[in-house]
């Protein structure tokens, strides 16, 4: 890892591990897999000599319902390292500054047996996803029809990406233009909802009664909303 790069791992180090954005008692620490207060150096410094690294940000959608993200963090890297086959070393931090409860994770790109770690783009888009969804139903139990209908509803006005989006942008194809006539009659009320809120945020444009264009990074742009808080 080059001089520059080693830099700026330091300073996403800081960053993730800034007072503001953690619990009083987690204040300059980042947690892994057996400390909570594991040796940042140390880490640092073995990841600076690999020839790359991932980072991750961990974002339940019923992050404030449970009592501590850290044992949820664990089990979900302990998934992941039986679908990799390998032992993963890592560090993290649990952020409390949004609102809603996420986690930083910083993932040396190492194999236990020294190799370079590769992670599939499908296993980062989707599969990881997964895992975390399957442990939150663990953790809080199968949701309700009615509490499904109630998240929804919430994700109507929500500045961040949500699963609306994802089914906007899937419904919207290439050109980003959406037919409301397309949508399921049952979430067409929420679909016009959330295109409302995406005109707001000036990410989304009417152009007649039912036809709407979406801005082509909407989902990015929504993404870094969200992450901001």
């Amino acid at each position: 890892m080059s001089v520059s790069s080693a830099a700026a791992l330091m300073a996403h180090v800081t960053y993730i591990k800034r007072d503001a954005a953690l619990s009083e008692r987690d204040r300059g620490r980042l947690f892994d897999r057996n400390s909570e207060d594991a040796g940042t150096k140390d880490f640092v410094d073995a990841v600076s000599e690999d020839r790359h690294h991932f980072r991750f940000i961990i974002s339940p959608e019923d992050g404030m319902e449970m009592a501590d993200l850290k044992p949820f963090v664990r089990d979900l890297v302990g998934q992941m390292e039986k679908d990799l086959e390998t032992r993963l070393e890592w560090v993290g931090a649990i952020h409390q500054d949004t609102g809603r409860p996420h986690a930083h994770m910083i993932i040396r790109g190492k194999r236990e047996d020294g190799t370079d770690l590769v992670i599939p783009r499908e296993y980062i888009s989707h599969g990881i996803r997964e895992r975390a969804e399957n442990l939150v139903t663990l953790e809080l139990g199968p949701e309700t029809a009615l509490e499904q209908e109630r998240k929804l509803h919430a994700e109507a006005t929500a500045e961040r990406l949500t699963r609306i989006d994802q089914f906007l942008d899937r419904q919207a194809g290439e050109d980003h233009l959406l037919e409301m006539k397309d949508s399921p009659a049952r979430y067409r009320t929420l679909h016009a909802a959330r295109l409302r809120t995406l005109e707001r945020l000036g990410l989304a444009e009417k152009l007649g009664a039912g036809h709407w264009q979406l801005d082509a990074k909407f989902k990015a742009t929504l993404k870094l909303l969200g992450e901001r808080g």
